[in-house]
């Protein structure tokens, strides 16, 4: 864990990492340390890194809300598959909620359907080719 000291309050960084390298953050802010950390460390690791047959998921989060009701806010979610990796970034901007990257990091896929994200629904737009792979993004 990190702590960085804010004008007003203080920031704790909580990174997991599984054995493959892929990470798991959680940040907070608030301005009683003591507190802050105990929130910290009641969100679960397994909240955070998921794994399965074939799969792993590493989940980033902002902490947010009071100790009696904290909420976690979902700011990146990576999803590892044998051949594939996808990357959804959370924004908070108008527009776009979030950028989904899919990245072949064996460079075992040279293409993939544009319609492959449809199955989330009506916003979810094509994928389009980009040097690391192909992207898209959700409304």
């Amino acid at each position: 864990m990190t702590w960085a000291a804010l004008a007003l309050g203080y920031r704790i960084t909580r990174t997991l990492t599984r054995p493959g390298g892929l990470q798991a953050r959680l940040v907070a802010e608030g301005t009683q340390h003591a507190a802050l950390l105990q929130r910290v460390q009641a969100v679960q690791a397994a909240q955070q890194l998921r794994s399965g047959p074939g799969f792993e998921i590493a989940l980033q989060h902002w902490l947010a809300g009071s100790e009696e009701a904290p909420v976690l806010i979902l700011t990146q979610g990576v999803l590892q598959l044998p051949a594939l990796r996808l990357v959804m970034k959370v924004f908070g901007a108008d527009g776009c909620a979030a950028e989904i990257e899919v990245q072949a990091p064996q460079g075992d896929i040279t293409s993939l359907p544009e319609d492959l994200l449809a199955v989330l629904g009506w916003a979810s737009a094509r994928l389009a080719r980009s040097k690391q792979g192909w992207t898209s993004s959700l409304r």
